[in-house]
């Protein structure tokens, strides 16, 4: 962020806001077919992260294996792995495999004790 640069400091808090909006819209019930148990999902942390190699932003999902995207832009990366999330839960399910319940956070996240 530009100090003193209106627009984006105003873009920023909007889109932290539509990000605030969009993570209390996703806690879902998830039934975990191993268990039984219903699993509380506030959902899974997304890097997104610019490869000068592929020309393009990569988007992935520590907490689920191999679950990671490409888009020319960030927002088109953060679209596409929603996609390959949807389907890669969507697959697990169908399997019988245990839906991972989201534990990865980033330092940056985490409080010292």
């Amino acid at each position: 962020m530009v100090a003193g640069n209106k627009n984006v400091k105003e873009s920023g808090s909007v889109e932290k806001r539509e990000r605030q909006q969009r993570t209390r819209a996703c806690r879902l019930n998830r039934t975990d077919p191993l268990t039984a148990r219903t699993v509380t999902v506030s959902d899974y942390h997304i890097n997104i992260l610019y490869s000068n190699e592929d020309g393009g932003y990569i988007a992935d999902i520590p907490d689920l294996e191999a679950c990671s995207a490409f888009g020319t832009t960030a927002e088109l990366a953060l679209a596409a792995v929603e996609v390959a999330k949807d389907i890669w839960l969507k697959s697990a399910r169908d399997a019988g495999q245990p839906i991972p319940v989201p534990r990865y956070r980033p330092a940056i996240y985490q409080t010292v004790k």
